[in-house]
């Protein structure tokens, strides 16, 4: 992301600026919050979720839906 961030002209301290508020919340139920996110036309990158890293689902969002950020949910 930081990569990006850079070829897109962002100095080091934007950067820290646009990623300090980006903490994860994670959801209980993903699919219930995927579905939520369907209603208000924000699209995932898959049709379901996948198992991640940590062992728990995860699904990613569309960033052309979100102000052009990868945005991950994972389920607590």
């Amino acid at each position: 992301m930081v990569k990006m961030l850079r070829c897109r002209g962002c100095s080091p301290r934007e950067i820290l600026q646009l990623l300090s508020p980006l903490e994860q919340e994670p959801v209980d139920d993903i699919n219930a919050a995927v579905m939520d996110l369907k209603e208000k036309k924000i699209r995932s990158l898959s049709d379901e979720a996948k198992i991640g890293a940590h062992g728990k689902p995860v699904i990613f969002l569309h960033p052309k839906d979100c102000g052009g950020v990868l945005v991950e949910l994972e389920q607590a």
